[in-house]
């Protein structure tokens, strides 16, 4: 009797020990020591909270980190706080010699009634252009920027990842704001392929399944070969042959094969390029009050993703939106700035008087009338030249 209450209770300490520890070829790793270092936080915006969990690494004290941002699927929806970490981004933590340990990860919560992208799944791809971005995703941007601003994150370094429902999230994240990121990894999810060039500059790892049930593998193929047709080689596609739609776990702990690297090999060797040039479609513009131009700027090389903005030395001379747009305003002279990062450029703008305006055209219309009549003078005295010519020869004849 004593002896099978020692086995009784010797499987009970097993069975503890399994359900704290998940034990892996590299050892035993406390899996719920894990989820707590996650801290669970609440994003507020004026009527409007984004649940989230952050995880910090100790290096964060000693060194910039990269940020990934994981986006779940359509299940773990809801304002627990909790389910968001059940499918995928746990599983790079079962190694303890992964990446994931040295990175910053947010990882929101979508609310149960939301969606990343408001969208049917089961109508495949989607247009971002038809599409409005939902309040989630907004917020999340905001959200990415704020704390990369607060915690020593490397801006060139910010991933997102997203599976199924968050795999459109990723795609729309992409497109919407690839300023932010230096790769995306979308799994099973779906896009919108008429960015397919915009997105060719980006460095993309994405997967599906071939058999999936859930959401369409031809959307991730249709991207691809969208993406592909533009002959830049940023994109990565792995197809599982003959698997459903949970390919995550797989997907994110993904070791390479042949020519293709591990995800985290690739995922983390990304940098976002820093602009080196800012483009003008014009260096200076002169005209008078009223008058208006678009000033268009183009910063390369073109993977920055880095919007440029617009500012007037002088607003009293001209004025300067965010598309771009200058409105001349009043008499005198000012600089449109354009800036790209650290990389600066200008158009003169000179804005004269009506007065000023009408006198210079006076003065170019009387030159113009000077230098037809000069002209034409020329024109007559030649033509006479002729005539006197032709005259000539029919006396000697």
């Amino acid at each position: 009797m004593k002896i099978n209450k020692f086995i009784a209770f010797f499987l009970l300490i097993i069975i503890i020990t399994v359900s704290c520890f998940n034990i892996t070829a590299y050892g035993a790793v406390n899996m719920n020591e894990i989820k707590e270092k996650f801290e669970k936080k609440v994003y507020t915006k004026e009527y409007f909270n984004l649940n989230y969990r952050l995880y910090i690494p100790e290096n964060i004290e000693y060194e910039q980190v990269p940020m990934i941002v994981f986006l779940h699927g359509a299940g773990e929806r809801g304002d627990d706080n909790e389910t968001q970490l059940v499918n995928a981004i746990l599983e790079p933590f079962k190694n303890p010699e992964s990446k994931f340990y040295d990175s910053v990860i947010l990882a929101p919560q979508c609310p149960v009634y939301s969606r990343w992208v408001d969208y049917d799944w089961s109508l495949g791809n989607y247009s971002t252009d038809e599409v409005v971005e939902t309040a989630e995703l907004k917020m999340l941007a905001e959200l990415i920027k704020e704390t990369s601003e607060n915690l020593n994150i490397d801006k060139l370094r910010i991933y997102i990842i997203g599976l199924s429902m968050g795999g459109y999230g990723a795609w729309d994240m992409l497109v919407r704001h690839a300023d932010i990121f230096a790769a995306g990894v979308p799994i099973c999810g779906g896009g919108d392929p008429s960015k397919g060039e915009f997105l060719s500059d980006m460095p993309i790892f994405t997967f599906h399944g071939s058999k999936d049930s859930v959401v369409s593998v031809e959307n991730t193929r249709e991207m691809v070969n969208t993406i592909n047709s533009f002959n830049k080689g940023n994109i990565i596609y792995v197809e599982y042959e003959g698997m459903d739609h949970g390919i995550w776990n797989d997907a994110i702990t993904y070791k390479g094969d042949k020519d293709i690297p591990s995800l985290e090999d690739w995922l983390f060797s990304k940098v976002k390029p820093l602009p080196e040039n800012v483009e003008l479609n014009k260096s200076s513009f002169s005209g008078s009050s009223g008058d208006k131009f678009k000033l268009e700027a183009k910063v390369t090389p073109s993977g920055t993703y880095i919007t440029p903005s617009f500012s007037s030395s002088d607003t009293s001379v001209a004025t300067v939106d965010e598309e771009g747009n200058v409105t001349l305003v009043g008499e005198g002279s000012t600089n449109i700035k354009v800036t790209a990062g650290d990389i600066v450029s200008v158009c003169r703008i000179t804005v004269t008087s009506e007065n000023d305006l009408k006198v210079n055209n006076e003065i170019k219309n009387s030159n113009n009338l000077i230098y037809y009549l000069i002209g034409g003078a020329v024109i007559v005295a030649a033509a006479a030249i002729i005539l006197i010519t032709i005259a000539k020869r029919k006396k000697k004849s």
